[in-house]
């Protein structure tokens, strides 16, 4: 029983880390990592009742031994084991309490959620010297199978494993953490030399020689992915063919090197790539970013085009002020929705973006100007492993505050493309622009 509590507590650590590191399909991530914690619970509680109550462990005995210097290497790791094994307790029971707070069940003052991203760590390594242990006991038990194997040999083999697996849970656990200074910085203009894929092949470029080819949106030194293209033609390093459909508002692209059909994948630094079905002609460059563009169906173009047009023909259809049919907010502690919003420009990203043009950011702030929420935003200069982030993030609505590495995110677009399908991407709300989504969402998660 209790190697399949071992078992069942890598599956929850290893689901854990995937949902923040993002390594399989996140609902798939959230099912494992719910079925494997329950089903630790009730393994743990099945676990102590054994050890406590049907068979405890001889403390005043063992401790006796050892004091009268009786005792020999396997007494001592014994005691050793049921110490660890407390250990494992103790950052269980926090990691559970802290953990049921996503349930809201009441812990939040005094075990919030984010602590259950703290305390894993301490959970893990004190499992990791616990199972260690237990396999030196293990074999101790066996005394043919460890002179088979070589006593020296299994000593350094479990030590080894055990300092690897050590540094294996503490490399994964980063935090979101960073540090704002409240206010921009001076200067966020791209200067680094980049690289950019197109199809098989790689170019290198200078952004500060880069221009935009949308100049109502960006200001002088700041431009597009879609911009980096139309620079490698212009350089001679490719052929693209494109042109400007007012019906999208955007560029699109008839054919790079004779071939049709070309979308995109892009993201900052410290990001991973996702799906994406933003306009490329809005979406900025930054140093440190990763820009992919590669042959795609037709069929997925039309799809994409499609909610372009919608936008367009909604925008129009307000005599040109944006009106969000559905913004929806899901804090920590609150669901809040609201129809038909008219967002306004705030310009707070003017180093960027010309004057008068709508981010996502401008949805908060105009509900704000409305008197229908409370908010707090604050500058980043660096989150985490995001060296280059140069951003404002909201911090707060109506009191649900980001803490630890719990805070709000958000997706905006049409219905058709609902998270992760393309709407949720990692692109700060202060320089995403938009044109006129069918809705907005921000909602209250840890990472």
């Amino acid at each position: 029983m209790a190697w399949v509590l071992i078992l069942v507590a890598a599956v929850a650590v290893f689901s854990g880390y995937g949902i923040t590191k993002r390594l399989l399909a996140p609902s798939l991530m959230l099912d494992m990592h719910l079925w494997s914690v329950w089903f630790f619970i009730a393994l743990l509680a099945f676990h102590i009742f054994v050890t406590s109550v049907v068979k405890p462990f001889p403390w005043r005995y063992s401790l006796r031994k050892i004091w009268r210097r009786q005792g020999d290497s396997r007494s001592w790791l014994r005691v050793l084991h049921r110490l660890s094994g407390l250990a494992v307790l103790a950052t269980a029971l926090l990691v559970i309490i802290s953990g049921l707070d996503w349930y809201n069940f009441g812990f939040g003052e005094a075990l919030p959620f984010h602590q259950h991203l703290r305390y894993d760590i301490y959970l893990a390594i004190s499992a990791i010297v616990h199972v260690g242990i237990s396999v030196k006991l293990a074999l101790m038990k066996k005394p043919l199978l460890s002179k088979r194997i070589g006593a020296a040999l299994a000593n350094v083999s479990i030590v080894a494993i055990a300092i690897f697996a050590l540094f294996l849970v503490t490399y994964a656990d980063s935090p979101r953490a960073s540090g704002g200074s409240g206010l921009p910085g001076e200067d966020t203009t791209p200067t680094e030399l980049a690289q950019v894929g197109v199809g098989s092949e790689e170019f290198v470029f200078d952004p500060t020689q880069v221009d935009t080819a949308r100049p109502d949106l960006f200001n002088p030194g700041y431009f597009s992915m879609f911009d980096v293209l139309v620079h490698l033609d212009r350089q001679s390093e490719i052929d693209l063919e494109y042109h400007f459909d007012d019906s999208m508002n955007t560029h699109v692209i008839d054919s790079i090197n004779g071939e049709p059909y070309w979308w995109y994948a892009a993201y900052y630094d410290g990001g991973w790539s996702e799906n994406n079905v933003f306009r490329m002609d809005h979406y900025p460059w930054k140093d440190g970013t990763t820009l992919k563009f590669f042959d795609v169906k037709r069929s997925h173009l039309e799809d994409i085009y499609s909610t372009f047009r919608e936008e367009v023909t909604r925008r129009n259809d307000t005599g040109g002020r944006l009106v969000i049919p559905s913004i929806i907010i899901k804090g920590r502690t609150f669901t809040k929705e609201f129809e038909n919003v008219e967002v306004t420009a705030h310009n707070l990203r003017g180093d960027t973006l010309r004057e008068d043009v709508v981010t996502a950011l401008d949805v908060i702030l105009s509900l704000g100007d409305q008197g229908k929420i409370d908010h707090e935003l604050q500058w980043y200069e660096s989150i985490g492993t995001a060296d280059i982030v140069k951003s404002y993030w909201v911090e707060s609505i109506d009191g649900d505050n980001a803490h630890g590495r719990c805070g709000f995110v958000y997706e905006a677009g049409s219905l058709g493309f609902t998270g992760f399908a393309g709407n949720h991407i990692h692109l700060p709300t202060d320089v995403r622009i938009l044109n006129s989504p069918e809705y907005v969402k921000f909602f209250w998660i840890c990472i």
